[in-house]
């Protein structure tokens, strides 16, 4: 089920995140050829909303952080790659009509840059603060999709129960609805980017 896709086709670089047989994983796509960078190490649970940050400085790391915590690091694959994507999607792969996510998607931002470990835990947020505006950060994201009617005004609240009856978007893989995100040209060449996403899976993402 994909996160967030941009697309690798028609000779550009690809980036994609999504889940598989409940993991979060991240692909970049070279030329037709897929390389996973990583899956988060632990199983994702039904019905529970989720916060993932993955980020990426070329020349050095990918970083996965679940939830506040950094749980996945990788320095040496796709890291000299130019990602020269052209277009961008939400809950569909930006090239099939398969993978379509299947659950709700809040506060999708990305960053042409790679945000701190103190950035990352103001997205994340905590049961006193509530989750974080990812246009309070500075600099903004360069791509921001609130998909909520409370997004920007009143963030989503914490701990992961609280945030189940909020306004998020609620994406139905079987009438393969998803976001067209426009173009992806601040990924061009870009030296770093982070992307970061709020999800809520309703059903099991198995190997398709």
């Amino acid at each position: 089920q994909m996160l967030f896709g941009g697309s690798g086709y028609s000779g550009g670089n690809g980036i994609g995140h999504y889940i598989h047989n409940n993991t979060v994983r991240t692909y970049v796509s070279v030329g037709g050829t897929a390389t996973e960078i990583f899956q988060s190490s632990a199983l994702l649970n039904i019905n529970t909303w989720t916060h993932i940050v993955i980020q990426r400085e070329k020349g050095t790391t990918w970083e996965m952080w679940v939830d506040g915590v950094l749980e996945e690091t990788n320095t040496s694959a796709r890291l000299t790659d130019d990602l020269t994507s052209t277009n961008s999607t939400i809950a569909k792969h930006y090239n099939s009509g398969l993978y379509n996510f299947d659950g709700e998607i809040s506060e999708a931002s990305i960053f042409d840059y790679s945000l701190s470990s103190t950035q990352v835990s103001t997205l994340y947020g905590s049961s006193s603060l509530g989750a974080g505006n990812p246009m309070a950060l500075k600099p903004q994201p360069v791509g921001y999709w609130p998909l909520a009617d409370n997004s920007a005004s009143n963030p989503l609240t914490q701990p992961n129960e609280a945030v189940e009856d909020a306004s998020v978007f609620d994406f139905d893989s079987a009438s393969s609805q998803f976001i067209n995100a426009g173009s992806t040209s601040y990924l061009n060449n870009a030296t770093q980017m982070s992307c970061s996403i709020w999800f809520n899976i309703d059903v099991a993402a198995q190997n398709d």
